[in-house]
């Protein structure tokens, strides 16, 4: 058969055969027409170098000692799927082959080989699995689209909202508020401290003003979504920056046992929106100490790299992040918390507020072993001045 110009290595096999000279003489044949060969004399050297090597194609004697053609076609089935195999029969052992296609066999050949007709139906084995897996990257590339696509008209559907609605709920909210907030006043007074229901109606008050405090976040989140208002770029000092958004959030959280610690590292400026970077960094934070229990540790960290890039890291000692929540863990919509305390959208915005910051927001985590962002950053932004 003619060259085909393919590169050498572009099909991997494992030859399976108890002969030796047979063997042998047919790897190094397959070598000469551009095929890679790994030729074992068993079934269990042939699942070994499955399990470590990239190979695309199977081919294996019928009749072996200690396990069979047709029981190494049934494991390979089972735990190798995505290869082909191609069983070698004796001549007058034709049964042996139809039984191999019945079972899963890509194709059977029958003793004494001829190459030509090998290499053809190597080949065509290769190209189907080829084919497999083009397929199976297709069908992956069209369901992720097909996702966001879904997020999109949800986020669409939201936007068209948010933007008049928010508002609407914000005012009654204001009055809300400062009705609940008169209330705790008016309770604080000398003359209403013996009144027998003072207690009750002062929780009842503090607990209007924290709801309509979430109701508040909620629609400023999804403002957020819809509004994209920048500040000019400003000249952020690292550490000192990372120090007072430190002091912010404490003072947010102030009855939360849990420490905010900033790592003094070199320090060195930082070109960006100020106002975006802390809406991303106050959410990293927020979430942090929600998933750090009493006497753990949020650390926020900055550096410079190699590239002229810049690293803000928030670490925690929380319980971290599974592997299933971590694919989706900035999808929105999708949150862990229980109903009622999260909308799913928080980290959602914290990664297209690094977008726009012409940065990247990504996690790292194990289970038990806390949870890691990583926003990374140009040291400029384009309409910015170099430092």
């Amino acid at each position: 058969m003619p060259n085909t110009g393919r590169r050498y290595h572009d099909i991997s096999l494992v030859l399976v055969d108890d002969e030796a000279a047979f063997r042998d003489t047919l790897a190094k044949r397959l070598e000469k027409r551009e095929i890679k060969v790994h030729p074992v004399a068993c079934a269990k050297q042939a699942l070994e170098i499955l399990a470590r090597e990239p190979v695309d194609v199977v081919i294996s004697d019928v009749r072996m000692p200690e396990m069979s053609g047709h029981e190494l076609l049934a494991r390979i089935l089972e735990n190798h799927p995505d290869k082909e195999v191609i069983l070698l029969t004796g001549h007058g052992d034709l049964r042996d082959g139809v039984e191999g296609i019945r079972a899963g066999a890509f194709d059977y050949i029958t003793k004494p080989v001829e190459i030509d007709h090998i290499e053809s139906k190597v080949r065509q084995a290769a190209a189907a699995v080829r084919r497999r897996k083009e397929r199976q990257v297709e069908g992956e590339l069209r369901k992720q689209l097909e996702e966001r696509a879904l997020q999109a008209e949800k986020l669409a559907t939201v936007g068209t909202l948010a933007t008049g609605v928010a508002h609407e709920i914000n005012n009654p909210l204001a009055i809300i508020n400062e009705a609940a907030g008169w209330i705790g006043q008016v309770m604080a007074r000398p003359s209403m401290r013996d009144l027998p229901e003072n207690a009750s109606l002062t929780r009842a008050s503090e607990i209007i003003q924290t709801a309509v405090d979430r109701a508040r976040r909620i629609t400023h989140q999804l403002l957020g979504m819809v509004r994209k208002e920048s500040e000019a770029p400003t000249i952020c000092d690292m550490p000192g920056y990372l120090m007072e958004l430190a002091s912010l959030c404490r003072s947010i959280h102030p009855e939360n046992e849990v420490a905010i610690h900033v790592e003094e590292d070199t320090p060195f400026t930082l070109i960006t929106d100020p106002h975006k970077l802390r809406q991303i960094l106050v959410n990293l934070v927020e979430n942090a100490i929600q998933a750090t229990p009493k006497g753990g540790c949020v650390t926020l960290s900055s550096q410079l790299t190699d590239t002229g890039k810049v690293t803000i890291q928030v670490q925690d000692t929380g319980p971290g992040i599974p592997e299933s929540v971590k694919k989706r863990i900035f999808d929105p919509f999708f949150t862990t918390k229980p109903q009622g305390k999260g909308t799913g959208l928080g980290l959602y915005l914290c990664r297209d507020l690094s977008h726009h910051l012409g940065g990247e927001l990504e996690v790292s985590s194990r289970p038990g072993e806390g949870a890691c962002f990583t926003l990374t950053l140009p040291r400029a932004l384009p309409n910015g001045t170099p430092p």
